[in-house]
């Protein structure tokens, strides 16, 4: 499963910081580029809500890494350049990386069990490394010559492709029908957790007002290109990268 997290995790990162900025880029309208920098956190959300009864975990982790090879296969053939394609294909992106989401959460929850923080910790510092690895990758090879996403689009495929080849005869993924129901219950019991899922999403609504203006800023203010938006990135993620293991074991290990 380590070897899944990096792989997609570089998958990932050699193309999701980049995709508000590239739709500015092309000229997808100021109201497709807000769905565009919300769509990994609404629209992955969202599909997410009808799947918290499902038992077939792994399953659903097999089919999401296969779809999302697929799509960014078509990004790289036939989306990418076209303004109304490519927002289009992104929402269905972040949808079916939502249901992949919420599939590798699931499966953590249940590899995660007697040490929640050491190990969380543990698969998110791989997933880090890969991501800014790759972040750093395509920032050098595309630069301001945009032409060449359509390879690293390419190769984002590649790698879905070879994780789902990579989990396709792993057994056990699937949590126990207790956990799922036993988290249901939690959410709807717990007044504590909804009064934090409420100030959460409020958080969120304010936030996301300011997410299309990044992009903008990035390729009109600042005429920054792919090379300086992969050093911004690397700069945010390596704070991360550093941190997260020693508060995962200093404070939730100890519950401090």
């Amino acid at each position: 499963m380590k070897n899944y997290v990096i792989i997609q995790n570089l998958a990932n990162g050699l193309v999701s910081p980049f995709m508000s900025f590239l739709a500015a880029i092309i000229g997808v309208p100021s109201i497709g580029i807000s769905l565009v920098s919300s769509a990994s956190s609404f629209f992955s959300g969202i599909v997410q809500l009808p799947l918290r009864r499902n038992r077939h975990v792994g399953y659903l982790l097999r089919l999401s890494t296969m779809l999302l090879a697929t799509l960014w296969l078509t990004m790289a053939f036939i989306a990418y350049g076209n303004p109304v394609l490519y927002l289009v294909t992104y929402i269905l992106i972040a949808g079916v990386s939502g249901v992949n989401s919420f599939a590798w959460s699931l499966i953590m929850e249940r590899l995660s069990r007697g040490s929640r923080g050491r190990v969380l910790a543990t698969y998110a510092f791989y997933g880090s490394i890969g991501g800014l690895l790759a972040t750093l990758m395509t920032g050098m090879l595309v630069g301001d010559n945009y032409v060449v996403m359509h390879y690293v689009f390419i190769g984002s495929a590649v790698l879905n492709f070879a994780n789902t080849i990579n989990i396709w005869y792993i057994k056990h993924m699937d949590p126990d029908s207790q956990v799922i129901d036993g988290v249901i219950m939690m959410l709807r019991n717990n007044r504590r957790l909804t009064r934090f899922l409420l100030v959460n999403t409020l958080f969120a609504i304010v936030w996301s007002f300011a997410w299309p203006l990044f992009p903008l800023a990035q390729v009109y203010l600042l005429n920054m290109n792919v090379e300086q938006l992969a050093i911004v990135n690397i700069i945010s993620g390596s704070s991360t990268l550093i941190l997260q293991r020693l508060v995962a074991g200093g404070l939730i290990e100890t519950g401090g």
